[in-house]
């Protein structure tokens, strides 16, 4: 059977483990392969962390049992809306404040994926949002 998690406080404990492993990674990866090597470990666990949360995480009233259409990243609207805010967010504190070098060529790779990230999540809101439409009566 599929895991599958609907407790909001396993939700936040799901998602402040993986934030704490991918520094963790982060950290151990600056000793073995530099600065590149530790921006790439984070990112490596972070989108394990963002495909995860999306196929494990149920919101309230949504079957537990089905899998999800592989656009529907979160349970409601709202939801993707405000993962895809914190997406951008992340992606231009990226962006605007690396430094030069390689951690900053880094910075600027991965500032445009968390941007990919936050298309995904706005991408499953407005279909989510087209879903709801659809099942209304006229």
């Amino acid at each position: 059977m599929a895991i599958r998690i609907t407790s909001a406080s396993t939700k936040a404990g799901v998602v402040v483990s993986g934030m704490v492993l991918s520094v963790f990674f982060g950290f151990g990866a600056v000793f073995i392969a530099g600065e590149v090597g530790a921006v790439t470990a984070a990112l490596v666990v972070t989108v394990a962390l963002v495909v995860f949360c999306g196929r494990t995480f149920r919101g309230e009233g949504e079957p537990v049992q089905q899998r999800r259409p592989a656009w529907k990243l979160s349970g409601g609207i709202v939801s993707s809306l405000v993962m895809g805010v914190i997406a951008v967010f992340y992606a231009l504190a990226l962006m605007f404040s690396a430094p030069s070098g390689p951690l900053g060529l880094s910075a600027a790779v991965v500032g445009p994926f968390y941007v990919l990230v936050a298309v995904a999540y706005f991408f499953s809101a407005f279909n989510l949002r087209r879903e709801l439409k659809a099942r209304r009566p006229a």
